[in-house]
C-alpha cells in the first residue's frame, strides 16, 4: 500500500494526535505533549504538511484503514 498526500492531522480519543493519508489509511501517531489541544494540534498539522515524500511509521505501527 502506497502513502498519498496530502497528509492530515487528527486528534481522535483525546490523547494521541494521528497522522493520515488522503485516502483515510493511518501513517502515524505520537503522544499529546500538552493540555493545549490548540497546540498540539498545530504540531501535528506541521508534521502532515512536512515538506516530504512520506511519513516514518512509528515504531510497531503499521498502516491501519480509518474507514
Amino acid at each position: 500500500m502506497s502513502l498519498r498526500r496530502p497528509f492530515r492531522a487528527e486528534i481522535i480519543g483525546g490523547s494521541k494526535i494521528w497522522i493520515i493519508d488522503a485516502e483515510g489509511a493511518f501513517v502515524t501517531c505520537f503522544p499529546r505533549q500538552s493540555d493545549d489541544v490548540t497546540a498540539d494540534f498545530a504540531r501535528a498539522q506541521a508534521v502532515a504538511s512536512a515538506d516530504v515524500e512520506e511519513i516514518p511509521l512509528a515504531d510497531g505501527a503499521g498502516i491501519h484503514s480509518l474507514s
